[in-house]
């Protein structure tokens, strides 16, 4: 239950130009009016083990988690019902981050990203996650991804988001999307793309499943102005209220 003001963020906890680890611990009912709820890190490298961001908010990005310019590794955490402006689990600008065993539940975004947002160049790549019941006002329920940035999605689950308008479960803008042996299921978006959502990008999508998503348009897939490959994968039982009930 700690507070920051917009000079700096990071309501629980901040780093800037150094070296974190955090194993087994509890970041919960933080608010920042700037970046990073639970926790923002600048210019540094994150070391995070096992830790539950959790109803963490900020007024601006990362509801539970931000970070800038950074390095971060998180694995076996989860982040549930944290809340933010884009990202409402965690939000990465121009740096790295890698994402294993991460359960993502309950998220929203006042605008995109319900569970993650990935910008201005950030490279994510995230293997065996679970993101559920996340939401975002805009695009992208779970995942999204823009800025030119690029986000790996290895063995993950993709469920039960909504979107109100692009990519229920994932949405990109001029970035690169890449899926592999993945489930995307049983997400929602009010406009297009129930289960992804590409534009103005470059999508991969590798022995994935994409099954009984909804959308106006694309309940599957939607695509505009983008490159999309698919390959060794399903895309069965969607749903479109207009048209592209598989592909749009």
């Amino acid at each position: 239950k700690n507070y920051a003001t917009t000079n700096g963020g990071g309501g629980g906890v901040y780093v800037e130009f150094g070296l974190v680890q955090l194993e087994k611990t509890d970041i919960k009912k933080n608010v920042s009016d700037a970046e990073g709820g639970g926790l923002r890190a600048v210019q540094a490298d994150l070391y995070i083990i096992k830790c539950d961001f959790e109803k963490n908010e900020s007024d601006k990005a990362g509801g539970g988690a931000m970070t800038y310019q950074s390095i971060g590794y998180f694995d076996n955490c989860s982040f549930k019902k944290n809340e933010g402006q884009y990202g409402g689990g965690v939000s990465l600008e121009d740096g790295g981050m890698d994402l294993t065993r991460t359960v993502f539940k309950k998220n929203s975004a006042r605008k995109s990203g319900g569970g993650a947002q990935m910008n201005r160049n950030g490279v994510t790549t995230m293997s065996n996650c679970t993101f559920d019941k996340n939401k975002a006002k805009d695009d992208g329920g779970a995942i999204y991804v823009r800025g030119e940035s690029t986000a790996d999605v290895n063995n993950c689950t993709i469920k039960n988001n909504e979107a109100e308008n692009y990519g229920g479960g994932a949405s990109t803008n001029n970035g690169v999307l890449n899926f592999r042996s993945s489930n995307v299921t049983s997400n929602e978006a009010s406009l297009a793309g129930g289960g992804i959502d590409v534009n103005d990008s470059v999508a991969n999508i590798v022995s994935t499943t994409v099954e009984k998503n909804r959308a106006l348009l694309g309940g599957g897939i939607a695509s505009s102005s983008s490159t999309i490959g698919l390959r060794n994968g399903s895309v069965k039982k969607n749903q479109s209220s207009d048209q592209g009930g598989g592909l749009f």
